[in-house]
């Protein structure tokens, strides 16, 4: 509180968030869409997750 009153300001840097749908972040969703669409995917259900956890 110190610091907010001594240097009147925040003592952290407020920044503009990063974009979801940036390069990086769509070539990586259209990957992933790719391997859905040509079934190179593994489908669990909860019960097999679990019993995954357990062994």
């Amino acid at each position: 509180m110190k610091n907010v009153i001594n240097e009147h300001k925040i003592p952290f840097e407020i920044r503009e968030p990063q974009a979801a749908y940036n390069a990086k972040n769509m070539a990586f969703l259209k990957e992933s869409a790719e391997e859905l669409n040509s079934g190179k995917v593994v489908v669990k259900t909860m019960e097999e997750l679990e019993s995954m956890e357990n062994e």
